[in-house]
């Protein structure tokens, strides 16, 4: 279908929930779904738009690296360094929303230790909020520290109310397969494609589509 020139986006976007977005102050979410590991690098399209890319050397079950994996990204760019990346889907209290949310590594830390009291937060009955506050600490942009509130967590714990989990059934996706790994080769023809800029007649939009979203 050809869109009206004022209906048109200009850009690609992903179906599926929105990004869950930390502000400065309180903020307070709930997890909704199991969270996968993985650790991503960074790499910048031909138009300088920055790009996330598994490193697929992680194996997310065993939350360990296994260097007989191959890794595109190490191959074309050997000092590039992946980084610590968990995510999940969760309810952002702000708006009562289901989420995608790109976990904070020294945030998270705290909820584990804070889960050896409480439990699974992410239990449907006996699961618990998340509140933290978002401080800054200097002028950059990773100059910001989390402190998670003990207190306000354990007063959150409680049941998913029937209408929460309606929406859960309704509109959240298996996360496993929203956040699928792609092939070592697919990760390939895309650095090849999209980063270096080299031609291929065989380019398949559905690999295209794997690394395609509306937040970079």
């Amino acid at each position: 279908m050809v869109k009206k020139f004022t209906d048109l986006k200009g850009k690609a976007s992903r179906s599926g929930p929105e990004r869950f977005k930390y502000v400065d102050g309180v903020n307070r979410y709930r997890i909704v779904s199991p969270v996968v590991p993985g650790y991503k690098y960074w790499l910048k399209a031909q138009d300088g738009t920055p790009i996330p890319f598994d490193c697929l050397t992680f194996d997310r079950d065993k939350e360990q690296f296994v260097n007989t994996k191959p890794d595109p990204v190490r191959k074309y760019f050997p000092d590039k360094k992946c980084s610590w990346a968990y995510s999940s889907f969760v309810i952002d209290r702000s708006d009562n929303k289901l989420k995608l949310i790109d976990h904070k590594k020294k945030l998270f830390e705290q909820v584990l230790m804070l889960a050896n009291k409480l439990g699974d937060p992410t239990d449907p009955e006996t699961g618990w909020d998340v509140v933290a506050e978002r401080v800054k600490t200097g002028p950059k942009a990773y100059n910001v520290e989390y402190t998670l509130s003990q207190l306000d967590c354990k007063d959150s714990q409680g049941p998913l109310t029937e209408a929460e989990k309606k929406m859960l059934e309704e509109e959240m996706p298996d996360i496993e397969e929203f956040l699928k790994v792609p092939s070592a080769e697919d990760q390939e023809a895309f650095i090849k494609s999209k980063v270096l800029g080299e031609e291929d007649e065989a380019s398949d939009p559905e690999i295209e589509k794997e690394f395609e979203s509306d937040d970079l």
